[in-house]
């Protein structure tokens, strides 16, 4: 089972990516059979168990065997890459540019593993321009 987890978490920085965001979520991940991936800032993307608490809105996404198992290859090849701030800084300054530079933040990493499956979470949106807000407006969620 595949779920995307949101986070309406409460700290200042978060409360300032809800307000440049226009939504109630803050950060996201995804949880495959147990193992929640995730790219967070002050680290690298990573790989835990997540402990749900009230501050987080899961939600499921139909995925097929084939496709969890092509989801969990692409993460486990991301682990240990860093966070990209100059993405979200260009995503909070509208930029239309995308560095290539091998990092991630929360939502487009999400949004890239689901695009490379087959599961298109929100069609004419490229990954780098989604939030965790917009993510969560996805019709397959």
């Amino acid at each position: 089972m595949t779920t995307i987890n949101f986070y309406k978490s409460t700290g200042i920085i978060d409360y300032f990516i809800k307000l440049f965001s226009r939504g109630k979520y803050c950060h996201c991940n995804i949880t495959i059979n147990g193992i929640t991936y995730e790219a967070i800032p002050f680290n690298k993307v990573r790989k835990f168990s997540l402990v749900v608490t009230d501050e987080i809105d899961s939600f499921s996404i139909n995925l097929t065997p084939v496709q969890e198992q092509n989801l969990i290859k692409f993460y486990e090849k991301q682990l240990g890459k860093g966070y990209d701030y100059f993405s979200v800084i260009g995503f909070i300054l509208y930029s239309n540019n995308r560095r290539k530079s091998g990092k991630w933040f929360c939502s487009e990493l999400v949004a890239s593993g689901l695009f490379k499956v087959g599961c298109n979470v929100l069609k004419r949106v490229p990954a780098f321009k989604l939030s965790p807000v917009i993510l969560s407006y996805s019709p397959l969620i």
